[in-house]
């Protein structure tokens, strides 16, 4: 998953960090470009999604954890994707 964002168009989209507070979590953060300019206001927005890939001993991913990282990370997508289209206010 980590790959994935760090590999996710356009390059350098997200900021990523393995090994976030555990040796098995990761967090992934994107703002919009206008967001990193110095004269702009700070974005109030937090959501965190749920990307669960842990597998059962001599089972694997039956459970289905396994979908639920793919869901998670196909969920921060569609909120980028949305966000994306939103207007972007006038520059100063």
């Amino acid at each position: 998953l980590t790959h994935f964002f760090e590999r996710e168009p356009p390059a350098a989209s997200w900021a990523v960090q393995p090994h976030y507070q555990l040796p098995t979590a990761f967090r992934a953060e994107w703002e919009p470009p206008e967001a990193r300019a110095p004269s702009a206001a700070p974005r109030p927005l937090h959501l965190g999604f749920l990307c669960e890939y842990d597998a059962l001993p001599g089972i694997g991913h039956a459970c289905g954890h396994n979908l639920i990282a793919e869901v998670g990370a196909a969920a921060a997508l569609g909120v980028r994707g949305a966000l994306e289209g939103l207007p972007r206010p006038p520059p100063h």
